[in-house]
């Protein structure tokens, strides 16, 4: 697939339930408002909100979908970590919810062309996303070449009627200390805003869906949460 080399990240959030929605939105923005829209390298990020937030059949409540034209940024080198970030972090978002930052590329979509780092085609956008956990000695080139059939794309891609636009893969490119998913596969569907049973149904088609040994996965159904898109400098 053809595309600069943006480096994207997936930072998933589980909840370990001490902190309200209002409180982790708003140490969200104040993190990305004060350390990531500033950065030179910055493209964009759009928080996902799991649209089952019971925490039952899907751990992580939200994801962060984060673009940069490098990988110079602290969720992807620890490195760069200093005590203005740990004490943001801190102070904020960790006080009810376990992140799982990772830096991934985008590493193949279903039409070739790729997905990052656009924004939803339309307001009313859902996404269907699934994170991989791959066991150790599992032949990733191997994976990477059936990757439509193990995340379920194959089953519905012909979903036209319900808007289906695109799917993408993202291989992890940072180390697992801090990230568990060696893959995430996001997929757009725009017609499905007024049909969320549908939705639920393809999601639960993916999770009956059975997965090499070597992986376990997290699917859910989820919808950019229109007031936490940030825009940055980088373009």
């Amino acid at each position: 697939m053809a595309s600069r080399r943006i480096c994207t990240l997936f930072n998933f959030f589980e909840s370990h339930g001490k902190e309200t929605l209002a409180e982790f939105l708003k140490s969200w923005r104040s993190t990305t408002e004060t350390f990531l829209v500033p950065m030179d390298n910055f493209i964009r990020t759009q928080l996902h909100a799991n649209l089952d937030q019971s925490g039952t059949d899907s751990k992580y409540l939200y994801f962060n979908y984060g673009h940069f034209t490098n990988d110079q940024f602290v969720g992807f080198r620890p490195e760069l970590v200093t005590p203005e970030w740990i004490a943001e972090i801190k102070g904020g978002m960790q006080k009810g919810y376990v992140a799982f930052p990772g830096g991934f590329h985008e590493v193949a979509t279903l039409d070739g062309k790729p997905m990052s780092p656009e924004l939803p085609k339309e307001d009313t956008s859902l996404f269907l996303v699934s994170n991989f956990k791959v066991a150790e000695g599992a032949n990733l080139d191997d994976l990477e070449a059936t990757w439509q059939d193990w995340t379920g794309i194959e089953s519905v891609k012909g979903r036209v009627d319900l808007g289906f636009s695109n799917a993408g893969l993202y291989k992890r490119f940072t180390d697992e200390r801090r990230s568990p998913f060696q893959y995430v596969m996001r997929t757009e569907f725009t017609k499905l805003g007024d049909n969320v049973d549908d939705g639920w149904k393809l999601v639960e088609k993916i999770r009956q869906l059975k997965v090499p040994d070597n992986l376990t996965c997290d699917t859910s159904l989820y919808k950019a949460v229109t007031e936490c898109i940030y825009e940055g400098k980088a373009d």
